[in-house]
């Protein structure tokens, strides 16, 4: 199994709800195991490692990385990550909530150091991507300096990033910043990156690493992340939009992410199917969430609510909320979404009548087989 079922030089996979070990409340976990490799995360030094919360993200646990000390986890030097001899095509996605602070700069994840490398990092409430090759001396496609891109953020949310580079010797590739699924800024300045040493960072900067030009290069180990992460996916490989799509379907089912819809999303299974129209259902693509089996990317979501502030609808599979069944089948979706109206307040009493209920609307899309369900709304909602 592969994150998406993604064909890709997938390179490292790492989720909180597997190669644990530990799942108690407020452990550490060391290593957190590589679900497709060797390339554990590991302690670096004498630095705290996070700690391992259940139930926080659509009712999957999370690294916290959220304590007053600082925390971060280290990932080897590996020559089919970061000390490769040169590549042009690199790809993360990663699911991390904000904390309270998007002001002061995070690390999210870093590889190399101040002449060569790629981040993603948070800082004055905005969200970046860089990439970096500052070498004249390296050979083709060498020497373009610094480039990133950047959105505007939030405290308290939920995010899925992707990182998608592919460089070329003519240093007029592209380094893309996706958000939800969206394409939402491309960097047409990328060249080829060549070998870059130094600990790999996940959730703070190990060693050096290159920022935004305001700050140039900072040495040492500093800017550590202070929200959770639940799972970041690597492959030496630029992703293009049919895996990414896969793959980001994946992380949005799981945890409850609806893919932007300003410009209609679908999500689909492994294998390609369509699970949700975004097209089809674009006057429901609001608060979309789903349970799913699907076992070629390892998702078993028996239960889910959309992590959105504006959600009341929690269906588990099963005929229990709080215990919710397994699937008997692979393959099987139930996805839903809204109409997008606030209005979730009955408008009378609706027992035994019609036309009275609520004015938000529901559509839920089922593929393969998923048998009897439950469903939940709020009575403080």
């Amino acid at each position: 199994a592969t994150p998406g079922g993604v064909s890709a030089s997938l390179e490292f996979w790492l989720k909180a709800d597997a190669g644990t070990g530990s799942t108690s409340d407020g452990g550490t976990v060391n290593p957190w195991e590589d679900q497709l490799d060797v390339n554990n995360a590991i302690k670096s030094g004498t630095i705290a490692l996070p700690t391992y919360q259940t139930n926080q993200l659509n009712f999957n646990p999370v690294m916290d990385y959220s304590a007053a000390a600082n925390q971060v986890y280290n990932i080897p030097n590996s020559g089919d990550i970061n000390t490769i001899n040169n590549t042009i095509e690199k790809s993360f996605s990663i699911v991390f909530t904000t904390g309270t602070d998007v002001a002061s700069r995070q690390v999210l994840y870093e590889e190399g150091g101040q002449a060569r490398g790629v981040n993603a990092y948070i800082f004055n409430n905005e969200l970046y991507v860089g990439a970096w090759n500052r070498v004249s001396s390296d050979g083709s496609g060498d020497d373009w300096g610094f480039e990133s891109e950047k959105i505007s953020i939030v405290a308290n949310t939920t995010y899925l990033l992707t990182f998608n580079m592919l460089g070329n010797n003519s240093r007029n590739g592209k380094l893309e910043l996706i958000s939800e699924g969206k394409l939402e800024l491309t960097n047409n300045n990328i060249g080829r990156l060549y070998s870059h040493g130094g600990q790999i960072g996940l959730g703070g900067m190990l060693n050096d690493s290159y920022f935004e030009p305001s700050a140039n290069g900072e040495a040492g180990n500093n800017y550590y992340f202070k929200g959770e992460l639940a799972e970041i996916t690597y492959a030496k490989e630029y992703l293009d939009a049919a895996k990414r799509n896969r793959l980001e379907s994946y992380l949005a089912i799981k945890y409850g992410i609806t893919l932007d819809q300003s410009s209609a999303q679908n999500y689909t299974a492994s294998d390609g199917t369509v699970v949700w129209s975004g097209s089809t259902n674009s006057s429901y693509n609001n608060d979309i969430a789903g349970i799913a089996k699907d076992d070629d990317t390892e998702l078993d979501q028996l239960k889910s609510k959309s992590v959105n502030a504006s959600s009341v609808v929690t269906i588990a599979n099963g005929t229990s909320i709080s215990s919710p069944s397994a699937f008997s089948v692979d393959n099987s979706f139930l996805i839903w979404g809204h109409n997008g109206s606030s209005g979730t307040a009955l408008t009378g009493d609706y027992l035994g009548k019609t036309d009275f209920g609520v004015a938000r609307v529901w559509r839920v899309s089922e593929s393969g087989t998923v048998g009897n369900v439950r469903l939940a709304i709020s009575n403080t909602d």
